[in-house]
């Protein structure tokens, strides 16, 4: 099911508002990465614009990526995505924006800014940024075909030499497992400037990569799931 309705911004602006929107993918929740992948491969919302636009309350859930900018200048806010099975932020087209006060609680990946082979994007301009600002995102084992149990995720960030500077405030993320890729996927991409995070790491150990200045990193299950409850509470939605 698909609904989206959007209105003008100021003109001074040049760009969009798209308010509200759920988009449920119907294919079983059992299939694997694989299988959605190859037979199910689309976005929640995919946006090609010039300028300025903001998509606000967007609802999605159950879909290979959860939403792909296109165009600089993107702003996201109050989204809330479950059950994506790739990347919640599928930013392969490098835009620089922002994602602010969402809640992303099931990535299979965090964000990508990683171009498909053969596609190489213009670099970013010097000086701009992919800023997470108030997200909850929480990586989410999901059926695999390739993992020894049969489940199993990817990382918060698949970065490139062509992606954006990284700048994280006042976040929570929660990863349960190392990812598929490897322990050294699991690292904040160089350069990412960070404010008021916390890293909740509930897998074995210590969390099996360094993190830079600004991120806390926590075994206490609890701070994510207050955070959660807090955002489900102050958005309109049950608590479960």
């Amino acid at each position: 099911h698909v609904g989206v309705k959007g209105r003008q911004l100021d003109p001074q602006l040049g760009g969009r508002f798209s308010i509200g929107g759920t988009v449920v993918g119907q294919q079983p929740r059992s299939l694997t990465w694989r299988q959605v992948k190859r037979s199910y491969d689309g976005d929640g919302l995919r946006v090609q614009a010039g300028g300025r636009y903001v998509v606000e309350g967007l609802r999605v859930d159950n879909v290979e990526d959860g939403i792909s900018p296109f165009g600089d200048g993107f702003v996201g806010r109050g989204l809330y995505f479950t059950y994506i099975r790739d990347d919640c932020i599928e930013n392969d087209a490098i835009s620089g924006g922002v994602v602010a006060d969402s809640l992303l609680d099931g990535c299979s990946m965090g964000l990508s800014e990683r171009p498909s082979k053969g596609f190489r994007p213009t670099p970013p301009p010097a000086g701009e940024t992919f800023t997470l600002d108030g997200v909850l995102l929480r990586l989410e084992p999901m059926p695999r075909d390739d993992a020894p149990d049969g489940l199993g995720n990817g990382q918060l960030f698949k970065w490139s030499r062509w992606a954006n500077r990284l700048v994280l405030r006042n976040s929570v993320f929660l990863v349960e497992r190392v990812s598929m890729n490897g322990r050294r996927s699991m690292r904040f991409p160089a350069g990412t400037t960070a404010e008021n995070v916390t890293l909740v790491w509930t897998g074995p150990g210590s969390y099996p990569a360094p993190v830079p200045p600004g991120v806390r990193v926590t075994k206490d299950r609890s701070v994510w799931d207050a955070a959660r409850s807090a955002w489900l509470t102050r958005h309109g939605y049950p608590v479960r």
